[in-house]
Formats: C-alpha cells, structure tokens, sequence
C-alpha cells in the first residue's frame, strides 16, 4: 500500500509531481508492484539488466532531463511541473494535441475506426429510454464522497464516520409521492438488484434525479448491498468507459430496523493519528 512503498507520482488534476516514500514497512508477505515482477522474472530465467534495477534507480530514471532530480524530491517531496505557469488555461492559444495543433470538429481518425468523425449526441441507455422511466422514474447518479474517495479508505471508521451511513438524496416533490420524509429508510432497486439506504429529502437533487455516493463496502452496508447492486456492466461506445451515471430506479420505504447492520469480526481499528 502507498505507506509502505517508494513511488513517483505524477499530476492526476494538479500540477506536481510527487515522490511518495515508505514510512512502515510492508506487513507478512506484501510487497510492492516492481519486486512483483523481479520475482516473475527470475522464476522464468528472465536476466534482463532492468530487473535488478531498485525501486530508487528506476525513480531517476523516470526523472532523466527533469528540472528536479530523485535526490532533490527527496528532499522536497513534490515539485510543480515546469511550463505551466499559475492561473494558465490549457489550449487558449491552441496547441492541440493533433498533428496540425487545431481542435477537430471533423476527425478523420475516428471515422477510421468506423466511429461518425463529427461531434454528436447519444442518449445514454437508460435515462433516455422512456420505456424503462415508466417503471423506474428516478435517474440514479453515484458522486465520489470527499471522505472516501475510493473504496480503500471505505473500512477506516475515520472516514466511515465523516462520511455517514449511505444515503439517497431525492428532492421534496419525488419525496413526498412515495411518502418519505428526511431520514426514511428506504430500498432503491432496478432490475438488476437493491440496497438500502436512508433518504435524504433536500433541493440538492433535482426532480427526477436522485444521487448516492459510491465506494461504500457491501460487507459493511445495510442488507450487505450497495449501489454497484444497481449499476450496469455496459460500457460507452467511444472510449470503452464505464457507464455508473446512466441507470434507473425506483426507491420505496422500507423498516427502519433494516438499515442496522452487524459490523464485520475483522472491523479496522481506529488509526493512531486520526488527524
């Protein structure tokens, strides 16, 4: 896991790179990606000279030509990426990542990949199929939660506790039809599956929307469901994402005493430093 092995890091929606250093050694028998495939390749009587490169060389290697070197990160930690000055809008002046620098609105590119080269609209699946809306009138939306972020801090009863138990927002005129009031339990369900959840009656939805946060743990949620129970394994036709925003539901009250969940035997202890 990242406190326990050395890695270089860069921007994902920022502007630094990033030396991350071990503070704790690996428990058992963990260890990280690189001696992952040392080990591979020695079993298979790989001798190529890069397997015995350390976690260390491979970090100078990767900053070769860099305005830092690995032993200044060291030192530092982060450093802002040159060429990016503060306050600067990508592409304002152009520079394209195409061969001619210009934006494309006719893509020849795309057409020979049997993709229409021009922009266009596709209703997604679900939300736009007016068929399916009879049954499940909500558009469900699964946002990340800023205490959990993804699911590897979903069993740390710090963030657990900041973030709340899982919760369904509906707006009061999707609420009140189905009888619900602030804090209902309530089931959310499509074809595919259910979780539980309580309501949240507020105006952060709109009507005909409804949103959850994503990354809580099935073992760890009432009725040991989530929102994944309700989500689609269908990918978009360009680029082969993940579809999560595009799903129906229908939600309904349920009794309260289903929400209580038995937390697991192996329950994370509460971290030293909770700050």
């Amino acid at each position: 896991m990242q406190p326990e092995h050395l890695d270089l890091q860069t921007s994902y929606g920022h502007h630094y790179t990033t030396l991350n250093l071990p503070v704790t050694r690996a428990p058992g028998e963990a260890l990280p990606n690189t001696e992952i495939f040392r080990r591979i390749a020695a079993a298979l009587g790989i001798d190529d000279p890069a397997f015995r490169d350390s976690d260390e060389d491979l970090a100078r290697q990767l900053l070769a030509g860099a305005p830092i070197t690995y032993e200044e990160l060291r030192e530092r930690t982060y450093a802002r990426l040159t060429g990016v000055p503060v306050g600067s809008a990508p592409y304002a002046e152009g520079g394209f990542p195409t061969p001619d620098g210009r934006a494309r609105l006719h893509d020849p590119e795309l057409a020979a990949l049997g993709v229409d080269p021009l922009p266009g609209y596709t209703p997604p699946a679900e939300a736009a199929d007016p068929e399916l809306a009879r049954r499940f009138p909500l558009t469900l939306l699964a946002p990340a939660n800023r205490y959990l972020m993804n699911s590897t801090f979903a069993s740390l009863p710090w963030h657990t506790r900041r973030a709340g138990p899982p919760r369904v927002h509906l707006h009061p005129a999707d609420a009140a039809p189905r009888g619900l009031a602030d804090g209902d339990a309530v089931r959310v369900h499509n074809d595919r599956g259910a979780f539980l959840a309580a309501v949240a009656v507020d105006e952060a939805a709109r009507p005909g929307l409804a949103f959850t946060y994503k990354t809580y743990w099935a073992r760890r949620s009432p009725g040991r469901s989530t929102v994944n129970a309700v989500t689609g394994v269908r990918d978009t036709d360009l680029g082969e994402a993940p579809t999560f925003h595009d799903r129906r539901v229908e939600v309904e009250p349920v009794a309260a005493g289903l929400l209580t969940a038995e937390p697991p035997a192996d329950e994370v202890a509460e971290p030293v430093a909770a700050g």
